[in-house]
């Protein structure tokens, strides 16, 4: 049958230290903006749980089931987002900028369309989670189903803002809207929307804060920073 050629050996250039030293630095960004935005999932949850009765608290995971069902979604356009906008970041930023405005454009109308959705199927959708009347009765009563309606564009532009956020490298920054968003706008609000009772409507209040708090930061930085970034040639790049 004959000699076989060698496989060849392709060894990997050493990451430099100070790329490897971004990396983890990134990385531990990313961990701590994931850890709060989980927390404040995690507080809202012990709250329902110590304030509401089984239909309450059957009331608040059909909400979060909605509200994450939505976020799947839309997340599809931040993951194009990044994959597509960290290729023309800083190389094409007139395509860059265009890809933008077509995503948002596209997320915004999703979470438009969930709105109508939720619109139209307010006596229907919850028929879907449960045959519980009291929860049927607490999500049609307590006014947290206009809270999760006006939410959805409102989220759904906060998951685009990400994907091109991560795509200009910027962690840091989504670490500290994160920090102070759940220290300065989720906690005070899930407090003072909460008195003197807790409420589900109180209690998705905050979420929508925490989002509205992010969307204004997100936007600030895309459009006053990132898209004002000059633009390099990858060719003088690799010199």
């Amino acid at each position: 049958r004959g000699a076989r050629e060698p496989l060849g050996v392709w060894r990997a250039r050493m990451l430099p230290r100070k790329d490897a030293f971004d990396f983890m630095s990134d990385g531990a960004s990313m961990v701590v903006r994931s850890t709060l935005l989980q927390a404040s999932f995690f507080i809202a949850v012990v709250i329902a749980s110590r304030s509401f009765d089984a239909s309450g608290l059957a009331a608040h995971h059909i909400i979060c089931q909605l509200w994450l069902i939505a976020s799947y979604v839309v997340d599809g356009l931040a993951t194009c987002a990044n994959v597509l906008g960290a290729r023309l970041y800083r190389t094409d930023m007139r395509e860059f900028k265009s890809l933008l405005y077509i995503l948002l454009t596209l997320g915004v109308s999703a979470g438009v369309v969930f709105s109508a959705i939720l619109v139209w199927g307010k006596t229907f959708i919850p028929t879907v989670f449960t045959t519980d009347a009291a929860a049927r009765e607490t999500l049609a009563t307590s006014g947290v189903w206009t809270i999760l309606v006006a939410a959805q564009p409102i989220n759904a532009a906060v998951f685009v803002y990400d994907g091109f956020i991560y795509a200009s490298h910027s962690f840091s920054y989504v670490r500290q809207v994160m920090i102070a968003g759940v220290g300065l706008v989720f906690l005070p609000t899930l407090y003072l929307a909460n008195r003197p009772t807790a409420t589900l409507r109180g209690i998705w209040t905050a979420k929508l804060a925490l989002n509205a708090w992010r969307l204004v930061c997100l936007v600030a930085r895309v459009h006053f920073w990132v898209l004002e970034t000059p633009e390099y040639d990858d060719d003088d790049d690799d010199d």
